[in-house]
């Protein structure tokens, strides 16, 4: 999509600016403002071009502007954009049964007045998710990023997770990566992994954490994840115990991260293994082995997010040759 013809894709009900500040002008500034970013996920991943982030957050902010559940608040100072963005994801609607929104973006630079601006933004955006009828907002920030982290806590914003975001370069796996008892899942599999993810997942996760939420139905969360990933076709290991599937492991490519930073890049964002089965090497082996599998497929770089409470998992990635990259910090706020 062409910065000249993003403007069809967007509504003034989903682009909120001053009168003053035209919105062509502003989607200008806010994608001309990337290189002067200190807090993206994707800064400091390992890339061969060192400028292929700041495409990459281009894209993902077009993406963003033209998504009809993504909802803008924006202005510029000095010449650079500042930004809330909130997302009202219906999946979210219909799977727990009230609006749950999502700060997907939240852009600022160290200038004088700046902190007065996002507030106003911030402000503004907790009115319209009011007025939606919304129930519950989650957002993640860089962990270093205090002025917004700070704000979040003056808008009554909860802490309830950080997580570390680490990064794997293939060529360093060693061949005992290699596990006879982790394969690619087969169709008699399916059932049984789909009722591990509904049940052993780790529970100490953000959304457990929230004694609001019901248990029951972010077990199911989990299921339709699986169930979601079956249907995209994403890589899904096991690992065998005694020949009993006992675990399991989903993978994702990322073709666009990929494509700007010249490696290929895939990410583990879904594990589980049966309680009874731990304190043996399973999940280490699982693990490692789900690695090698993905390397077969041509994977040659990964990147995977866990609680840092999730001492477990932890050791696991470090044993594994992970080095840490990136951290965020999620907030909850009930309205």
């Amino acid at each position: 999509m062409s910065d000249a013809g993003l403007s069809e894709h967007w509504s003034a009900d989903r682009l909120k600016l001053p009168s003053q500040i035209a919105p062509d002008d502003y989607v200008k500034a806010l994608l001309a403002s990337v290189p002067e970013e200190r807090y993206d996920h994707y800064r400091l991943y390992p890339a061969t071009d060192k400028k292929g982030w700041q495409e990459f957050r281009r894209e993902r902010l077009r993406d963003a502007l033209a998504d009809e559940e993504t909802v803008f608040f924006g202005d510029i100072v000095d010449g650079l954009a500042l930004a809330v963005g909130c997302k009202l994801p219906s999946w979210d609607l219909n799977h727990f049964g009230f609006p749950i929104a999502k700060i997907t973006w939240m852009v600022s630079y160290n200038l004088a007045g700046a902190s007065r601006v996002m507030a106003r933004l911030m402000d503004e955006c907790m009115a319209f998710l009011a007025s939606r009828g919304v129930k519950l907002i989650v957002t993640r920030v860089d962990g270093d990023d205090l002025a917004n982290l700070h704000l979040l806590e003056d808008q009554g914003y909860r802490y309830y997770e950080n997580s570390l975001w680490s990064v794997m370069d293939y060529s360093k796996m060693p061949a005992s990566f290699e596990r006879p008892n982790v394969r690619f899942i087969e169709d008699a599999d399916i059932e049984r992994v789909l009722d591990l993810a509904g049940r052993y997942q780790y529970s100490r996760s953000h959304y457990y954490c929230d004694e609001r939420m019901d248990r029951a139905r972010i077990d199911d969360m989990y299921r339709e994840w699986f169930k979601t990933s079956l249907r995209r076709k994403e890589p899904v290991m096991v690992v065998l115990d005694e020949g009993e599937v006992i675990g399991g492991i989903v993978y994702r490519f990322q073709p666009s991260l990929s494509k700007h930073l010249g490696h290929n890049y895939g990410q583990p964002h879904l594990m589980m293994i049966e309680p009874r089965s731990r304190g043996k090497g399973l999940g280490m082996a699982m693990f490692q082995g789900s690695m090698y599998l993905m390397s077969t497929l041509g994977s040659t770089w990964l990147d995977t997010g866990l609680a840092s409470r999730n001492h477990p998992s932890a050791r696991t990635t470090i044993t594994s040759g992970f080095r840490p990259v990136y951290e965020e910090i999620t907030f909850h706020r009930w309205l």
